[in-house]
């Protein structure tokens, strides 16, 4: 489970399927309590909501929102191509994505969850391409646990023998990725990067590592938007309802970081 934060209440209380099923609740509430038929609607609309939510097709689409088209993986060759030119980057920088805490294990240790891995199985590829040395970047996740980029570097000795050569733990959020890498990387003169995180987070990452001073050599990982449709993506599924959170956390925290003028 993600460490608990009034941020991450907040999140999951009002982003889906929390936020159309809270509606549906208190209106329900309401209309038990007041015989209020109005409120029906509103129950209604909270459904429908949740509904939406959780179609292939509605996670997609809001993906091609977030993505949007200028994105590309790139492959090994391009990657090996950067490092020639006269801008070539000095690190690759791989983002955390948050951790888990293993259980019916003891003592009980956090470990990388499904996104960080995914992060960390792209960027030990970028970092094999190019030779160029590494930064994992994220901060405490609990005052007891050890910092996600110590478990983050952990994980790339044992399972990708990769050393980072660089770990910033004291993050909490992108934009602290961004300040707190920036600061480490400028004192040893590293001006420019790859930036190694998902596709749907990209466009908020790169901005505020651009912010924050670094010029940003973009390798997102895990696309979502883009394909056929199929019968599949009109009927709904638990990978949709993930997604569709992930995408609608994106596109607040780009309108929230605009709003605070770091990106």
């Amino acid at each position: 489970m993600e460490s608990f934060s009034f941020r991450w209440t907040v999140e999951m209380l009002l982003l889906p399927p929390g936020g159309p099923l809270l509606l549906s609740l208190i209106a329900l509430a309401v209309f038990w309590r007041r015989r209020n038929t109005r409120a029906l609607g509103l129950v209604t609309a909270g459904l429908a909501m949740a509904w939406l939510f959780s179609l292939p097709v509605v996670a997609g689409q809001l993906a091609g929102l977030v993505e949007g088209s200028a994105l590309r993986m790139l492959t090994a060759e391009q990657l090996r191509l950067t490092t020639r030119t006269t801008d070539a980057p000095g690190a690759v920088v791989v983002l955390g994505g948050g951790m888990r805490k293993t259980l019916h294990v003891d003592p009980k240790t956090y470990q990388p969850n499904r996104r960080t891995l995914e992060r960390l199985s792209y960027g030990a590829s970028v970092a094999r391409a190019t030779g160029l040395p590494m930064l994992v970047s994220g901060g405490p996740g609990s005052p007891v646990a050890d910092s996600e980029a110590l478990v983050m570097a952990r994980t790339l000795e044992t399972a990708f023998g990769i050393k980072p050569k660089w770990i910033e733990d004291k993050s909490p959020n992108t934009a602290a990725n961004a300040t707190e890498s920036a600061l480490i990387l400028g004192q040893a003169g590293v001006k420019r990067v790859i930036l190694v995180t998902h596709a749907h987070h990209m466009p908020r990452a790169a901005a505020a590592f651009r912010a924050a001073g670094l010029s940003v050599l973009p390798a997102p990982h895990d696309f979502v938007s883009g394909g056929d449709l199929g019968v599949g993506d009109f009927i709904p599924s638990p990978a949709a309802i993930e997604s569709s959170w992930l995408m609608l956390h994106e596109l607040v925290g780009l309108v929230w970081y605009r709003w605070l003028d770091r990106v």
